[in-house]
C-alpha cells in the first residue's frame, strides 16, 4: 500500500533489472539476457490523492551494468560471454560509457490509481533524451492471490460464524447471507452489465459499503437481541427494530456504486491503462496457469552483443 511521501531508491533497497530479447536469424543461437544495474539511485515522490503532484527521478551508471543470467541458445552463457557482452555495452557503437557516464529518467506526468498509473516521463541515453510512457497495472497473477486470500479469510469467517451460532436457529444467518448478496452482488452485477462508467473505486464502495451495513444493522436488529427469537435473548441493544435491513442496505449499496464511480473518475483522470486479454484473465483465475500462445518474431539483423539480438 503506497503512503504519501519522498521515496529514496538505490541498490539497498531494490533491483533494477534490464531484460533484452532475441531477434535475426542468428536468434536460436543467442540467449535472452538479464542485465542488472549495481551503481543507480533515484527518487519517487508519492502523493496517492494529486497523482500530478507525483514525481519518479532514476540515473543509472552505465559502467555498474553487469549480465546476470542468460537463457536459452545453443550453449550456456558462459563468464567469458559476459565479460564480452559488458565490453560492447561500453563501446562507442552502444553506451559510450567513457564518454556518457550515465543514463537517466525524469518523468513529466503521472496519472491514475496506485493500482494502475501511467507514467510519462524524458529518457537520456547517450546525449540524447527521448519522450517514454511506462505503465503498470495489477496483473492476473495479483488477482488471483488477493481472490486466493479472500477465499481463505471468507472461509475461515463462515467456519468461526457456524460454531459461535450452533445449536441455534440457521435462520437468522440464511437471512443475513441473502441480504448481503442482494446488498453486495445485485448493484455490483447491474452496474456491470448496463453502467459503462462503472469502476474499481465503485466497486469497492459497493462491495465493502454494502456488506458492512448489512452486518450492521443486523448487528443492531431484533434478529440479534431484544426478542425472545433472537439470536441473543437475553440481551437487548437493538435499535433498528423489526424492519428488513435490506430495505436500507440495497439502496444504500446503488447509491455507494454510484458516488464511488464518480469519486473514481475524478481521482484517475483520462489515462487508461493497457487493456489485457479477457481470455488469458479468464484462464489464470480458473486454471492458475497463464494462457500461452505462440509469438512470431520479426526477422532483422544481429545485434552486436554475442548471446543477444535486438531489432535496429
Amino acid at each position: 500500500m503506497l503512503i504519501d511521501g519522498t521515496y529514496r531508491l538505490g541498490p539497498t533497497t531494490s533491483r533494477l533489472l534490464i531484460r533484452t530479447g532475441r531477434a535475426g536469424l542468428g536468434r536460436r543461437a543467442g540467449h535472452d539476457l538479464t542485465i542488472e544495474a549495481t551503481q543507480w539511485s533515484g527518487e519517487a515522490v508519492v502523493n496517492v490523492g494529486e497523482p500530478d503532484g507525483s514525481s519518479v527521478s532514476v540515473t543509472v551508471e552505465t559502467d555498474s551494468l553487469e549480465v546476470r543470467e542468460g537463457s536459452g541458445g545453443l550453449k550456456p552463457l558462459t563468464d567469458a560471454d559476459r565479460a564480452e557482452n559488458k565490453r560492447t555495452l561500453a563501446d562507442k557503437a552502444l553506451l559510450h560509457t567513457a564518454a556518457h557516464p550515465t543514463i537517466a529518467f525524469r518523468s513529466t506526468r503521472i496519472t491514475g490509481t496506485p493500482q494502475s498509473f501511467e507514467i510519462t516521463g524524458e529518457l537520456t541515453i547517450k546525449g540524447r533524451t527521448h519522450p517514454v510512457t511506462a505503465h503498470k497495472r495489477s496483473g492476473p497473477s495479483d488477482e488471483l492471490f488477493t481472490a486466493r486470500v479472500a477465499v481463505a479469510l471468507f472461509g475461515a469467517l463462515g467456519i468461526a460464524l457456524a460454531v459461535i451460532v450452533q445449536g441455534h436457529s440457521v435462520g437468522f444467518l440464511a437471512q443475513l447471507a441473502t441480504t448481503v448478496a442482494a446488498s453486495a452482488v445485485t448493484p455490483t452485477l447491474l452496474y456491470t452489465f448496463y453502467w459503462r462508467h462503472f469502476n474499481r473505486t465503485g466497486l469497492l464502495w459497493t462491495v465493502y459499503g454494502g456488506t458492512t451495513l448489512t452486518i450492521g444493522l443486523y448487528l443492531f436488529s431484533t434478529a440479534v437481541s431484544g426478542s425472545p427469537t433472537a439470536l441473543i435473548p437475553t440481551a437487548d441493544f437493538a435499535w433498528f427494530g423489526k424492519s428488513r435491513p435490506a430495505m436500507v442496505s440495497v439502496p444504500a449499496a446503488f447509491l455507494l456504486g454510484w458516488a464511488g464511480s464518480l469519486a473514481g473518475r475524478r481521482r484517475s483522470g483520462p489515462a487508461q491503462a493497457p487493456e489485457e486479454d479477457p481470455l488469458a484473465v479468464d484462464a489464470l483465475l480458473l486454471t492458475g496457469r497463464p494462457l500461452t500462445s505462440r509469438a512470431v518474431t520479426p526477422q532483422g539483423p544481429s545485434a552486436p552483443l554475442r548471446g543477444t539480438h535486438r531489432h535496429p
